[in-house]
Order: C-alpha cells, then sequence, then structure tokens
C-alpha cells in the first residue's frame, strides 16, 4: 500500500488540473457569447436610434423623409396670431382733438366715468367721450400747469335732461379745450364762470331753455370758433342768447361781488348761430375788447322779448364786429346790429367793418346809441334790404 501512494497522487494532481482546465474553457465561451450578445444589442439601438433621427429630420427632400405607419402624426394645427388689441377710439384722436400734445388718454363711455375723469383730471390729459348719450349735467374745476383737452365727435352727447335748470357743462378753470362734443338739453348749455384762456372749437350746443354758451364773473381770453350754437331760448325766449358775454349790471352784486363783470378780450370766430330766441351774441356792460368775427347769425326766431331785436348787441367797450354775414330778421327785429349804454362809460368806441347784413326788417343794419362816443361804421359793410339804410352814424371809409 505504501510503495502505491505516489501513483496516486499523480493521478490527483492529474485530475484537478482537468477539472480547472474544463472551468476555465467554459467560463471563455460563455465570455465570449454574452460578449457578442452586448455589442449586436447596441447595434440595434444605434441602428434604432438613427433611424429615428432619419424620420423627425427637416429634409426637403419628400423621398429621404421616412415615416412608421403604425405611428400617425396628427395633422398640424394653423399657426393662428392672437387678435390685435382694439383701438380706441375707433375715430382719429388727433382729427377729432386737433394738435395739441397731451399725457395721457382717457377714455369714458357713460356719465359716472366722465364725471369720474374731470374730477380726477390731471395736467397734459385728454379725455376722449366715446361716441353715445351722456344723461345729466356735469361739471370740471381745475386750473393746472399744462393743458386739458375734452375732446369728442358730435355724436358724443352731453344731455342734460331738462330745459328748466342747471348747466350743461359748467366751467370753472383756465386752459381747457373743449372740443367737438354735443351739449343739449339743459337750461344753459356751455357756462365759463372766472375761467381764462380757453378754447372752445367745433362743439355743437342746442336745444335749451335759455342761452348757449356763456363767459360769466371774469371770464378773459378766451376763444369759441367754428361751432354750432342753435334752438335757444325754448323756456325762456327772453333769454335765449347764442352767445352771452359778461353779465348785466343788474347781476354784479351776485356774480362778481357788486363789481362789473370783467369777462374781457374773448372772442368769437367763425361760428354759426341760428334758431335763436333772443340775440344771437349778446356782450354785456363791464366787459372789454370782445372780438365777433366771420360769424354766421339766422335771426328767423328773434321775437323782440326783452328788447333782443338785433343779432348782436354791443353793450361793452371796444368791441371789434367784422366780417359777419347775418340773414333773416324774425318779427321781433328791429336792426341788424346795436349798442346800448346802460351804465356809464359802457358801450364806448365800437367798430364795425365789412358786415353783411341783410336785415328785411324796419331798421338799420348798424344802429349806434346817442351815448356811444368814440364809435367807427366802416362804409364797406353790406346792407341790403335794410329799410332805413346801413347805420344812423355816419360811415367811414376803411382802408384795408
Amino acid at each position: 500500500m505504501i510503495q502505491n501512494e505516489p501513483h496516486k497522487s499523480i493521478w490527483n494532481r492529474w485530475y484537478r488540473s482537468f477539472i480547472c482546465f474544463v472551468s476555465a474553457t467554459v467560463l471563455i465561451f460563455l465570455f465570449q457569447n454574452c460578449s457578442n450578445g452586448f455589442d449586436a444589442q447596441l447595434i440595434e439601438q444605434s441602428t434604432s436610434l438613427s433611424t429615428d433621427e432619419t424620420e423627425t429630420s427637416t429634409s426637403t427632400d419628400e423621398d429621404s423623409i421616412i415615416i412608421a405607419p403604425s405611428t400617425p402624426i396628427a395633422p398640424q394645427e394653423p399657426v393662428v396670431e392672437p387678435p390685435a388689441p382694439p383701438t380706441v377710439p375707433v375715430v382719429s384722436v388727433s382729427t377729432l382733438c386737433g394738435e395739441e400734445k397731451f399725457l395721457r388718454q382717457i377714455t369714458v363711455t357713460n356719465s359716472a366715468s366722465l364725471q369720474a375723469a374731470l374730477d380726477q383730471v390731471k395736467a397734459g390729459d385728454l379725455i376722449f367721450i366715446a361716441d353715445g348719450k351722456y344723461l345729466g349735467q356735469f361739471t370740471a374745476f381745475a386750473t393746472l400747469s399744462s393743458r386739458i383737452t375734452l375732446c369728442g365727435s358730435s355724436k358724443a352727447v352731453l344731455d342734460g335732461g331738462t330745459r328748466s335748470t342747471g348747466y350743461g357743462f359748467h366751467l370753472k378753470g383756465d386752459y381747457w379745450n373743449l372740443v367737438g362734443f354735443t351739449v343739449r338739453n339743459s337750461q344753459k348749455g356751455i357756462m365759463l364762470d372766472a375761467s381764462n384762456y380757453n378754447r372752445i372749437r367745433k362743439v355743437t350746443v342746442a336745444d335749451l331753455g335759455a342761452e348757449g354758451i356763456h363767459f360769466r364773473a371774469h371770464s378773459s381770453y378766451n376763444i369759441l370758433h367754428d361751432s354750432v350754437i342753435k334752438n335757444t331760448g325754448l323756456v325762456s325766449a327772453g333769454f335765449g342768447e347764442g352767445v352771452y358775454v359778461g353779465s348785466a349790471g343788474s347781476n354784479w352784486c351776485r356774480h362778481t361781488n357788486c363789481v362789473a363783470d370783467k369777462s374781457n378780450f374773448n372772442k368769437i370766430l367763425r361760428n354759426h348761430i341760428s334758431q335763436t330766441r333772443a340775440e344771437s351774441i349778446d356782450v354785456k356792460e363791464g366787459t372789454t375788447g370782445t372780438l365777433i368775427e366771420a360769424n354766421q347769425f339766422d335771426g328767423t326766431l328773434i321775437n323782440g322779448a326783452n328788447s333782443a331785436d338785433s343779432w348782436v348787441d354791443v353793450k361793452g367797450n371796444d368791441v371789434i364786429v367784422r366780417n359777419n354775414v347775418g340773414r333773416n330778421a324774425g318779427k321781433g327785429m328791429l336792426d341788424g346790429y346795436q349798442t346800448h349804454v346802460n351804465v356809464p362809460d359802457t358801450g364806448q368806441r365800437p367798430l364795425f367793418e365789412n358786415n353783411d347784413s341783410e336785415v328785411n326788417g324796419n331798421g338799420f343794419s348798424i344802429n349806434i346809441h346817442s351815448k356811444t362816443l368814440g364809435y367807427l361804421v366802416g362804409c364797406n359793410n353790406n346792407h341790403p334790404k335794410s329799410s332805413s339804410g346801413l347805420s344812423n352814424k355816419k360811415c367811414v371809409v376803411v382802408s384795408n
């Protein structure tokens, strides 16, 4: 037994070597097969990715685009741009409101927003009144460092709702522009109290119980131009003037602390004034320097109430009346233009020139009061159909 031990030890070593060899061979085989399978998977994934990229390619060659039939593509919705914000107002502000520069635009669409804008206005504001009816009577009491514009078309209507009381628009402030809109159905249309350097342009003032536009209580250096004033005096015919400048002496204690109402140097230019039951324009005692130029007057409804018997009654000083056209004397009209002296030292130094006056009445085209001094009546005033002639005073040739 002892002699055979070396052979047994050799056999065991050989057997263990064989087992190790077989195990190593099996491990190598398994490793190679796993490696080949993993490489194949990578190749397949790479090919798949390449195919996906080809399908999503933006190439313009339609033949090169591959679309898998099992993956339907939804049709693309057309690109729709969002609508532009509405422009307010639709009508050009610059066309209606002029070229006056403004810092902020406020558009109002009802009575409450209009009065709120007037109450909260700031220097340089433009308040644009959209077309529509604004029931009520409105007030503005602001004087600021830059002009304020209140503007709308003639279809933006401030309707007072009653012809018995109140003012359609009452301004007590300086440096306002009132442009384009309509005022109707109040006792008085537009009233300015202690208001200076304002401009009223292309407004329509109509259907009122008394006067149309009134400059009162030391309102000076205002301009009213290119506007329409009509159908006044529906409740009080004798107070139905188209435009009224200043206050009667009997009202000075009521409006100006018992001193003369010095509503001075106002300009009334290129307006059309008709269907007034009192004068087209009445310039009161105590005022100075009113300019009345290039207006058109129709006196058809002037009926003589409250001594209203002319297109224009001049009681202030240094009033210039020129280049106006007057037509159609009402049954109460006597003269085309008159002066009066109701208070000493008033009604002085008027100038009348180049007016075209078809009075169709029994009086003069221009009748100068006996106490009016320093007057000038130009011989260039035209006076067809004035029964008594051009004037009760001698005319003067006026050089151009």
